[in-house]
């Protein structure tokens, strides 16, 4: 069954992988979105967000970091659900993985609650990981691109009448080894919501959520380490 999804998604860790090798200096197409200090400035770091806002269905948007953790360090705390949802609370406890298909693919379920009185969304991605160079030892030219894109899965449907079904569309995260316990986060979102949004300012949520998202990954590395 993993077959039935594997060429499509290794065409979405393409284009990750192909966009994130653009930061931090994006093309044309990206407009810049925000751009936070992470800490009280002592460290140096920022985060940052561009906007696609001529991408089609809707908004593309990559935020990026520098955290000071090894890619399988980082590669843990955003791909497993339980270790994720430790530190991740934009994504409910209901989040998880509904079928490992391969080594490399599987099929995730993942519920965002809704706000401001509107409903709230689910959606059903294949997921694939790719590794590149390095070998897992920490050093440099180490990669890790998780990918993923909506798919029709009939063993999951809606939960609730009240749960909307949004669409990912080429999204995920890529990892790349700066040099011993540092890695650049760069994660991309591209979601058609669907149903109704009422008067929430989608762009400027959508680049709120993203920088602090970032922001609370960084937090929950550096956390690790103290223990």
């Amino acid at each position: 069954m993993a077959d039935k999804y594997l060429a499509r998604l290794e065409q979405a860790a393409s284009r990750l992988e192909t966009e994130a090798g653009t930061v931090p200096t994006p093309g044309k197409e990206w407009e810049v979105g925000g751009e936070e200090v992470v800490d009280d400035g002592s460290s140096g770091l920022k985060v940052r967000v561009w906007v696609q806002s001529g991408a089609k269905p809707v908004e593309r948007y990559m935020g990026v970091i520098e955290v000071e953790a090894g890619v399988e360090e980082v590669l843990k705390a955003c791909y497993d659900f339980e270790v994720r949802l430790q530190w991740d609370d934009g994504i409910s406890k209901a989040s998880k993985v509904l079928e490992v298909l391969s080594e490399q693919v599987s099929v995730t379920y993942q519920l965002v609650d809704g706000r401001m009185g509107t409903s709230s969304r689910e959606m059903i991605n294949g997921r694939i990981l790719v590794r590149r160079g390095g070998g897992g030892g920490g050093g440099g030219g180490e990669k890790a691109i998780v990918a993923h894109n909506h798919i029709d899965y009939e063993d999951k449907k809606p939960i609730s009448k009240d749960i909307v079904r949004a669409r990912n569309h080429d999204v995920g995260y890529v990892l790349e080894s700066l040099g011993e316990n540092r890695t650049r986060v760069t994660w991309i979102v591209q979601t058609e919501l669907n149903g109704w949004i009422g008067m929430l300012n989608i762009k400027k949520l959508t680049i709120q959520n993203l920088a602090a998202l970032l922001k609370k990954l960084r937090a929950f590395l550096l956390l690790l380490k103290k223990k």
